[in-house]
């Protein structure tokens, strides 16, 4: 995650993120492909279940402890974990690569349901990363939440979750379109 930070072209996560499309084409193009191709992912791989949905049209998509969102904050310090600045660089100027690869960035393209599993006590993703992310979903796209107010980074219990149990409709931002960036 830390190769090619110092810029946008070179980051090693815009390679990560081409193959994620690349592997979604590959599927689709495949004989045995009904054209359904649901996406689950955890940590890290909950962070590119939003990518990937942003990227190609994906049937749904569940993500549980999501990380990478305000992928920024682990430049600057405000976290323990996922890339660092290159030794000698400006964090100021690296964080600015960074959040172009944010996977908040890619949730105003993604229409298929969501139904995310947050734990509150989860450093690794932060609760307000995860909801400045889903604030960014378009408003006809449906996402809920199963929520443990005490679970932490993989150590939540989501009891009843493969049956969507006590999950949440989030509510978004009520602004016109114009204000929340996205078009009718």
């Amino acid at each position: 995650m830390n190769d090619g930070l110092t810029s946008r072209d070179t980051a090693m996560l815009r390679y990560g993120y081409c193959c994620l499309a690349r592997c979604y084409d590959i599927i689709k193009s495949r004989p045995l492909c009904n054209g359904i191709v649901h996406v689950v992912g955890a940590s890290q791989g909950g962070g590119l279940s939003f990518v990937l949905g942003g990227l190609r049209p994906v049937t749904d998509i569940a993500a549980t402890d999501i990380a990478m969102c305000r992928i920024d904050w682990t430049i600057l310090g405000y976290t323990h974990w996922g890339p660092s600045p290159p030794a000698g660089s400006k964090p100021s100027d690296i964080a600015e690569v960074v959040r172009y690869y944010d996977p908040a960035c890619f949730m105003h393209r993604i229409h298929a349901p969501l139904i995310l599993f947050i734990g509150l006590f989860d450093f690794t993703g932060p609760a307000e990363g995860v909801f400045s992310a889903i604030n960014d979903l378009p408003r006809d796209t449906k996402c809920k939440v199963v929520i443990d107010p005490y679970g932490g980074h993989f150590s939540s219990n989501f009891v009843g979750r493969e049956e969507g149990a006590h999950a949440l409709e989030v509510p978004r931002w009520q602004g016109s379109n114009a204000d929340n960036k996205l078009n009718p």
